[in-house]
């Protein structure tokens, strides 16, 4: 029996222009959440919309439409047509939210602080992997920490970091090089960030961090129904390929350009 061909993910040209109708669009539809919505899970939104808008492309070939069309008694095909309105939707607001945050970031917290906090996340990153990440449960850990992006995620991943020193700190003081004991400064510089954060976080973070909260909602209704029935439709057809989880972006490394984190100061980690 000759094997299937895998399946190719289509290639995905953001239009900002197309993002921001979709995210107009769908106002409705995030309104209709109510007052209150779970936040989105920390993974990297940019990417998980990148997968929904390639999930849709595919969607959207005509003899893929088919076969949601001809199962539309148990699942309505607006739900199958609305994942690339949703995709490009997350995909504006975690745009929108990462210009709001980075602007109101810079005007709160101290230069100084952010580059002390930064040179203390790359040398502790650079002890914890090097002898941490052979133990799987460990590596997991660290590449979360590693996906963090802005300055909440920075205090953020300071504290698991000094949390990681505290706990294996006989096997990290073996680096005579790179080892300090930076779990307290660590802890303090986290503290000092948090606080700077909570003086004055602008009315339009708090805004777009509630919108990338609804948007993520909306396309994870609609996506998780349409994956489940699509992995039973493509089964043996590399169905995990064409309609992969959203849990797969968790690790991501890539930090989005509108959020940058400043360059640790020169020889920072070269302690």
């Amino acid at each position: 029996m000759a094997r299937r061909p895998r399946h190719t993910p289509p290639v995905i040209a953001f239009d900002p222009a197309l993002a921001e109708k979709a995210f107009d669009d769908l106002a409705a539809e995030r309104d209709a959440l109510g007052t209150q919505v779970s936040a989105a899970p920390r993974l990297d939104l940019q990417s998980v919309a990148a997968i929904a808008i390639g999930v849709a492309a595919d969607l959207a070939r005509p003899s893929v439409h088919e076969r949601f069309e001809n199962i539309q008694k148990e699942l309505p095909i607006a739900l199958v047509d609305r994942i690339g309105p949703a995709g490009w939707a997350l995909w504006h607001a975690t745009v929108q939210r990462g210009r709001a945050s980075a602007t109101t970031a810079r005007v709160l917290v101290p230069v100084e602080l952010v580059e002390r906090a930064t040179c203390l996340r790359t040398t502790m990153l650079k002890v914890v992997q090097y002898h941490l990440d052979d133990d799987p449960v460990l590596a997991a850990e660290i590449a979360d920490i590693i996906s963090g992006t802005g300055y909440s995620d920075l205090a953020s991943d300071l504290q698991r970091l000094a949390v990681l020193y505290r706990d294996h700190e006989e096997v990290l003081r073996s680096d005579a090089h790179f080892y300090c004991g930076d779990d307290q400064a660590a802890a303090v510089a986290a503290a000092e960030i948090l606080r700077a954060l909570a003086r004055g976080e602008d009315e339009a973070v708090s805004h777009w961090i509630d919108q990338v909260n609804r948007s993520f909602a909306v396309l994870d209704r609609a996506y998780q129904r349409v994956r489940l029935f699509g992995l039973a439709l493509y089964h043996g057809e590399h169905a995990e390929e064409r309609f992969p989880t959203f849990v797969s972006v968790r690790a991501s490394s890539s930090r989005p350009p509108w959020v940058p984190l400043p360059a640790a100061s020169t020889g920072c980690a070269d302690r």
